[in-house]
């Protein structure tokens, strides 16, 4: 009986890593805006007057029953003007979509000078572009606040998470297929597969907001993929110019 192996064309990029020092400086950058983005949201959460989910009455930010959107609204819950902290979240928000469009398109070039197959370079390329558009939504969060702009902001914000989730998809596939890239990589994506499966499924089938439970598990279900995200790119920045640093030794790619 004959036997069948199938193989996989593997392509061979001819390119170096090109002006490794930009790489370096590029993911610096986007590690840099994830931090910045917690400073500010954290400002942000100290500058905020008050009113939270279904109490108008509460004092200043709380934690586990406002959402993150609570501190981009210009007026919150109680009436009070809530400029300075709208401020700071639209900054963050606006810098978190440059900073995450920028790691797809410094990624995406990374990832060009490796050894590779056709199919992963395909998965690569649609990944770039659903995290382009992912980063577009982000920004998006940011100049919609939700007291004026209810219908735009709920469409960027469940837009910038399903956008994501599908680019990281995409990535894990693109990176199973490419062994010369940290292994790291992979498993930082996967992770936070994970914890946005669970984000999106309390989104479509978690108790309602209309009660103080259902509001609590909503605002805590967003902080931790709101960080989780930021972690996920901030690690993944970290990982490439640590690896930038060091010479890259060629692997041969799986047959």
């Amino acid at each position: 009986m004959a036997t069948t192996i199938r193989q996989e064309t593997v392509v061979t990029s001819e390119k170096t890593l090109p002006d490794t020092p930009w790489f370096r400086r590029v993911f610096g950058i986007v590690a840099g805006v994830c931090a910045l983005f917690v400073v500010f949201t954290t400002a942000a959460m100290f500058l905020y007057p008050g009113g939270a989910g279904p109490s108008a009455t509460t004092h200043g930010y709380q934690f586990f029953l406002n959402f993150f959107s609570d501190l981009g609204r210009t007026r919150t819950q109680s009436g009070a003007a809530n400029y300075p902290s709208m401020l700071l979240f639209s900054t963050a928000m606006l810098a978190v979509g440059g900073g995450a469009g920028t790691f797809f398109v410094a990624f995406a070039r990374y990832f060009a000078t490796h050894t590779t197959t056709p199919l992963a370079r395909r998965l690569n390329w649609a990944a770039t572009g659903a995290g382009l558009l992912a980063a577009v939504f982000f920004a998006g969060v940011g100049l919609t606040p939700y007291n004026l702009f209810l219908p735009e902001h709920q469409v960027a914000s469940n837009g910038a998470f399903y956008l994501l989730l599908l680019a990281v998809l995409l990535e894990i596939a693109a990176l199973r297929r490419t062994r010369s890239i940290p292994a790291p990589l992979l498993w930082v994506n996967i992770a936070f597969v994970v914890v946005l499966t669970g984000y999106v499924l309390v989104m479509s089938f978690g108790p309602p907001t209309s009660t103080l439970a259902g509001d609590m598990t909503h605002v805590v279900a967003q902080k931790l993929i709101v960080y989780t995200a930021i972690a996920t790119i901030f690690s993944q920045a970290l990982l490439l110019r640590a690896h930038l640093a060091r010479p890259r030794a060629a692997i041969a790619p799986a047959a």
